[in-house]
């Protein structure tokens, strides 16, 4: 115990340099998804896989298999600071998270299982060609792949322990102008890469008393080093000679740790409320930039200055039974923003964000379950700087999330 402590504290106050991939509570499971996105104090799906691994060993079916797929779609506006009326907007980003979760029960003390899904991402494309920021962002992307082996434990009848093995990808492709320009355009480069990364996912699932579950999970920090980016200039044929065709770059990225607690209680046999906590370790600071192989007078390197602050989400959540085969979930949550105002950067526009969201289940044969989710997500206004280009305005998104899933136990 006194080791895990220990990690924990190493991890708020590890302060690193890197890029920052965004977050989603709301894509790891229909169930979870339904409810305010709690479920690390729940033991009634292989979701518990990736959000509680300690749970698995205490789910009642010997074999179970889940898979989903979401219809993420993000909006985000920005307005320049007064006087100035200049708007601009995103394009409704859309990307397809998917999940696919097994668990099997070797014995009464002994489960396994394993995770395939896409836990983080941040992705943003600005409409208008000439858009203000063009100069610091185009376009945006960050998407992790996550492979995750686990076993878990029962101690006993009401104490289980769980941890995972986090084997993440990450794909990157980042967009911006560059102000060199003739008749015809004006220069831009693109840069993509790939990484891989590991870290730790492990749990604790305790039931004290017959009505009360709790749950605490960690997944630890992720840092990904993109050290082979490919970058495609396209510059005005004068400058072309300046610009390789064949130019790689170093940058870095990385996703938070997060610490999760959640309580359940079995408010009536058909009814479950929850209630959850999470802290979200996401403090960087320092320089954040893209470094070329070859510098000249006209190729430099893309630098960025960031600083962000660790974070908490917030989360409420029921599941209520009409009968043993329908059953219907709703929840909302609050996601603290992490970027500091001074040095927000438009390839993330991170924002404090409440969400409302629904869902439910049906079951047409015996351990055959149906499942949908919707989320909506609203990235409350707030007025925001990145001092380094007097870049300035005020800032608000929304997202819509629907999901639908299918999962079977024996």
């Amino acid at each position: 115990m006194r080791h895990i402590v220990w990690l924990i504290l190493g991890v708020i106050l590890f302060s690193t340099s890197a890029r920052a991939i965004g977050y989603h509570p709301s894509l790891s499971g229909m169930q979870s998804s339904g409810m305010g996105s709690l479920y690390s104090g729940l033991s009634i799906s292989p979701e518990a896989v990736w959000l509680n691994p300690a749970a698995l060993s205490a789910m009642d079916s010997r074999y179970s298999l889940s898979m989903g797929l979401n219809f993420s779609q993000s909006f985000t506006k920005f307005q320049n600071s007064a006087p100035s009326i200049y708007q601009a907007n995103s394009d409704n980003s859309v990307f397809l998270p998917y999940h696919i979760y097994f668990s099997a029960s070797l014995n009464e003390r002994i489960s396994i299982g394993f995770a395939f899904n896409n836990p983080f991402a941040s992705q943003i494309k600005w409409q208008e060609e000439n858009w203000i920021g063009r100069f610091l962002v185009k376009e945006s992307e960050y998407l992790v792949t996550v492979y995750q082996p686990t076993i878990a434990y029962a101690i006993t009848d009401n104490l289980h322990i769980g941890a995972g093995l986090i084997i993440a990808k990450a794909g990157m492709r980042f967009k911006k102008a560059i102000p060199y320009r003739d008749s015809n355009r004006e220069g831009s480069v693109e840069i993509t890469d790939n990484a891989l990364q590991y870290g730790v996912n492990a749990g604790i699932f305790l039931q004290p008393i017959e009505k009360v579950k709790i749950g605490l999970s960690f997944r630890s920090r992720l840092q990904f080093q993109f050290n082979n980016s490919n970058a495609q200039f396209n510059v005005p044929g004068s400058l072309q000679p300046f610009f390789p065709e064949s130019v790689t770059a170093a940058s870095n990225a990385s996703t938070p740790a997060l610490l999760d607690l959640t309580g359940s209680y079995q408010l009536a046999e058909n009814t479950i409320l929850n209630a959850g906590i999470a802290f979200v370790f996401k403090r960087t600071t320092g320089d954040n930039n893209f470094l070329f192989t070859e510098n000249n007078t006209y190729l430099t390197n893309i630098n960025t200055l960031h600083t962000e602050r660790n974070g908490v989400i917030l989360r409420l959540g029921t599941e209520y039974g009409f009968t043993d085969f329908l059953f219907f979930r709703a929840g909302m949550y609050y996601q603290s923003a992490t970027a500091d105002n001074d040095f927000f950067f438009p390839a993330n526009p991170d924002l404090n964000r409440l969400a409302f969201t629904a869902g439910g289940s049906f079951l047409p044969a015996p351990g055959l379950s149906i499942g949908l989710s919707v989320v909506y997500s609203a990235g409350l206004e707030k007025s925001a700087t990145y001092m380094p280009a007097n870049f300035a305005g005020n800032y608000k998104s929304s997202s819509f999330i629907p999901g639908i899933g299918l999962s079977y136990a024996l």
